[in-house]
């Protein structure tokens, strides 16, 4: 798992990014993780579809496709729930408001930064 920041455009974004990549990171997801902060995201990749199974909060989330542009956004997506993107490449997990709240919206280019 990596870990970084986000940008969106050209700002920077206040969040903590951790990145899965490996097939048992995808899996787990947000499974036995403790529960995201605001400033907190969680990016699987690649991903076109998460589930909620025994999750117990609702959470946002933005899928994106290749280049990272924003195709769809998921807002409150609750527990033992299902969201998809056609054509998404990754999904970014956030804790529910978030994207209302960083005024992510379909269009954006979102990008994993390392650090």
């Amino acid at each position: 798992m990596q870990h970084g920041s986000a940008m969106s455009s050209s700002r920077s974004l206040p969040l903590e990014v951790m990145r899965c990549e490996t097939f048992w990171e995808r899996t787990r997801g947000m499974l036995l993780r403790p529960r995201l902060r605001a400033d907190q995201a969680l990016l699987i990749e690649p991903c076109g579809s998460i589930h909620m199974i025994g999750m117990r909060y609702a959470i946002d989330v933005v899928f994106v496709d290749r280049t990272g542009r924003v195709i769809k956004v998921c807002p409150n997506v609750p527990p033992f729930g299902f969201a998809a993107a056609r054509r998404a490449h990754a999904a970014w997990e956030l804790l529910a408001g978030t994207c209302d709240h960083l005024d992510i919206c379909a269009g954006q280019q979102l990008t994993f930064v390392t650090r």
